[in-house]
């Protein structure tokens, strides 16, 4: 049973659905079937996990950017929102940044770009 009110800052996907799913109703998914896909039961019974999931969540914008999600870090690669959201790639100066980093426990609207200030994570955000 799921806890009223918990919370987890587990990082998950959508494609995690699949595998939850068949934990769920007890199928087996075939070898080559939703192979990047995690069931999410143990963080919806609350089990301590000794580590993440997912070492990490690449996701793909409907404009053709990449970003990057590990834990409490979010690395865009675009100028803009990458997607139909303002503010949209040419709608931004060429002179801003072409990545974007943001540390999303502190800044969940994303709006102070904090790049500059981690090159560590950014080099390791980039090299996943």
């Amino acid at each position: 049973m799921i806890e009223v009110g918990s919370k987890s800052k587990e990082v998950i996907c959508l494609v995690d659905f699949m595998a939850t799913a068949a934990e769920l109703s007890a199928a087996s998914l075939p070898e080559n079937a939703a192979e990047d896909s995690v069931s999410l039961m143990p963080i919806l019974r609350g089990d301590k996990l000794s580590s993440p999931l997912h070492e990490a969540i690449i996701n793909h914008s409907i404009s053709g950017f990449f970003a990057v999600r590990k834990g409490q870090w979010k690395l865009e690669f675009c100028r803009g929102s990458g997607g139909w959201f303002d503010p949209k790639e040419n709608a931004v100066s060429k002179e801003a940044p072409a990545i974007q980093l943001y540390n999303i426990y502190k800044n969940q609207k994303e709006q102070k770009n904090v790049y500059k200030e981690h090159p560590e994570i950014v080099k390791e955000l980039t090299d996943i």
